[in-house]
């Protein structure tokens, strides 16, 4: 901006170019006197700056900013040619801003200031509107019907605050950490290329219908439905610290090169295998995830870099039954792109001992017929030198008692010769099974000793094992 000479002023008012009805904004600094205030507005207007001590200055604006000093807390800025239709106020110690006259406002940045409240509904022409880290309960937007770019990041807001036109298409949508319950709805939301929502909290997003979007960031919130649908142009991913319990992408997400998954309760990723030439990064910890979820480190020559661990057990049935076929192939024979792998496993149980193939079970094509009883039994799926993941633990023949089983200190089991003995610190549920799987007893037994005739062999008791001679 530069000083109007005063007789070019005169020239123009003679000339009779100047607005009519001039547009005009007050603002309100919390800044001292003295301090500096930077502010920039269109380059084809000119503007007199009037301050509440009655100083004023006149300026054409070359559209740059400029700095002046603090001269009062109370600012007017007149159009004296020319529209208003950009306004830079950003880290101005504002804590009052009227929009009430300046309704051909199209850019509103007023970052990083102390709004408590703002009043947009006079300038339903703005396009932008940038009020992030201030303190803002609510905006009503609900008059911009031509909304390009909205970010109310660092606000505070809570629940649902951010009111929207429907007639709106924001193509930059950026909401970050405040506490929003929801987003925005699918049909504004269709023309978003990016939509940054990280650090709210956010149940649901379904954005099926936001086909441009190429940066989604939900992190931070309690996302437990994620509708992505098909996103040919996403390219970075963030829904880590969520609730999700599974991860679609099949519809079509073959540029992405970035995805943030980890922290949630993942048990299924289902990629689109187009990206595997193009995904460059994969976080994807502590979730509850198997083989088949996994991307490769290589694809087709190209390298991804894929962190995994820590990683929960992956959930499988508590218990499989003797000479039963139990198809463990669905999450040990594909990895992450739908590629057959050359997966090996064990099969370890709850005392240490690993299964052997061919006495305690046959398998074919990873699918597994058990032929002896087991407990604790915990699979581990290995791919190549890449992944090392488990599923939880699960019985072989003998009934779960998960919801059983008392406590070491509540249920002692020993074998005699024909006698097993069943010591109780209090009344509890007690099943007992034989090396067959058979159910010999199933019932409530109090505090006590009990013993039970039985023929010699091994016996669980409440996933207890005891043998008797």
């Amino acid at each position: 901006m530069r000083t109007i000479p005063l007789l070019l002023s005169a020239a123009l008012w003679s000339a009779g170019t100047l607005c009519l009805h001039a547009d005009e904004v007050t603002l309100t600094t919390a800044k001292a006197i003295g301090d500096e205030l930077t502010i920039a507005v269109n380059a084809d207007a000119a503007l007199r700056l009037t301050w509440g001590n009655g100083e004023s200055q006149e300026f054409a604006s070359d559209g740059s900013m400029l700095t002046i000093p603090v001269r009062h807390p109370q600012l007017t800025i007149t159009t004296t040619v020319g529209k208003l239709t950009r306004l830079y106020v950003q880290d101005c110690g504002i804590s009052v801003l009227d929009l009430a006259k300046a309704p051909n406002l199209e850019e509103l940045y007023a970052a990083d200031n102390l709004l408590a409240t703002l009043s947009i509904t006079d300038c339903p022409n703005l396009q932008t509107i940038d009020v992030q880290n201030n303190r803002l309960a609510v905006l009503d937007a609900s008059e911009q019907t031509d909304l390009y770019d909205i970010n109310v990041a660092g606000n505070g807001m809570e629940g649902t605050p951010l009111r929207l036109n429907t007639s709106a298409r924001p193509v930059y949508y950026v909401v970050a950490d405040n506490s929003l319950t929801s987003l925005a709805s699918s049909t504004i939301l269709t023309k978003a290329r990016t939509i940054w929502a990280q650090h709210n909290a956010i149940t649901t997003a379904s954005l099926s219908t936001a086909a441009d979007l190429r940066s989604l960031c939900l992190s931070d919130n309690k996302v437990r439905s994620l509708t992505l649908g098909e996103k040919p142009m996403l390219r970075h991913l963030w829904v880590d610290h969520n609730v999700l319990s599974t991860l679609d992408m099949t519809k079509g997400a073959p540029v992405l090169t970035t995805i943030a998954a980890d922290h949630n309760q993942l048990t299924s990723i289902s990629w689109d295998a187009e990206c595997g030439t193009i995904l460059t990064d994969a976080y994807l910890y502590n979730n509850a995830l198997m083989l088949n979820s996994m991307p490769p480190y290589k694809y087709r020559n190209h390298d991804i870099h894929v962190v995994y661990t820590p990683m929960e057990a992956y959930a499988v049935e508590r218990v499989y039954n003797l000479n039963e076929a139990c198809d463990f192939a669905t999450f040990l024979r594909k990895g992450g792109f739908g590629t057959t792998i050359a997966s090996t496993y064990q099969l370890i149980d709850s005392e240490g001992y690993t299964l052997v193939k061919g006495t305690d079970f046959t398998e074919s094509g990873r699918v597994f017929t058990f032929l002896t009883p087991h407990t604790g039994v915990v699979l581990t799926g290995n791919w190549g030198t890449f992944y090392s993941l488990q599923t939880t633990p699960f019985n072989i023949g003998v009934p779960d008692a998960i919801d059983e089983v008392a406590t070491p200190a509540a249920l002692t089991v020993s074998g005699s010769d024909g006698t097993l003995a069943i010591t109780l610190g209090q009344a509890t549920r007690v099943t007992v099974c034989d090396v067959q799987g058979r159910t010999l007893h199933a019932g409530t037994l109090c505090a006590g000793t009990h013993r039970l005739a039985v023929p010699a062999g091994l016996y669980v008791v409440n996933g207890v094992k005891a043998i008797v001679r």
